[in-house]
């Protein structure tokens, strides 16, 4: 099943929202997924809840930075767009690095993988999703993500 982009409908989320779902079966991996598309944010969502992911939704860049530098912490994986507005996931990625921080990122694109941004210098890229992308597909990178991060 191919999920592709769609046009909004409802009210549009801004900044981060968690996202109830199933009891997590995960030992409590929570994932923040940043994509300024709401149909996509709202698959991935579900896709990873029904799975025992938390789940929050971050609606732009500026939204998810802000949500990573928060001191609790929290956020054990990123799905980030690589193509949004007003700052872009090349852009995110270039500022994780130069902050220092170590969280896991998963590309999302509807580009090919060779785009990936090298040059951001951020180490802890942990794959990339193209889309539209399959359920399995998404599911498959994010426990892929976290097994690498595992002890």
């Amino acid at each position: 099943v191919y999920f592709p982009s769609a046009a909004p409908s409802g009210a549009e989320v801004s900044g981060t929202v968690p996202i109830d779902g199933a009891t997590p079966r995960r030992s409590g991996w929570n994932v923040l997924i940043v994509d300024d598309d709401p149909a996509v944010r709202r698959v991935a969502a579900a896709a990873l809840s029904s799975e025992g992911y938390r789940v929050e939704q971050a609606d732009c860049a500026p939204a998810a930075l802000a949500r990573l530098e928060d001191p609790q912490g929290g956020v054990d994986l990123v799905l980030l767009d690589l193509t949004m507005p007003d700052m872009d996931g090349a852009e995110v990625l270039a500022t994780l690095a130069r902050r220092g921080a170590a969280v896991p990122v998963i590309v999302m694109s509807g580009f090919q993988a060779d785009v990936l941004p090298e040059r951001t210098g951020y180490a802890h890229l942990r794959g990339f999703v193209a889309k539209p992308f399959r359920v399995a597909e998404l599911r498959e990178a994010v426990r892929r993500g976290i097994a690498a991060e595992a002890p």
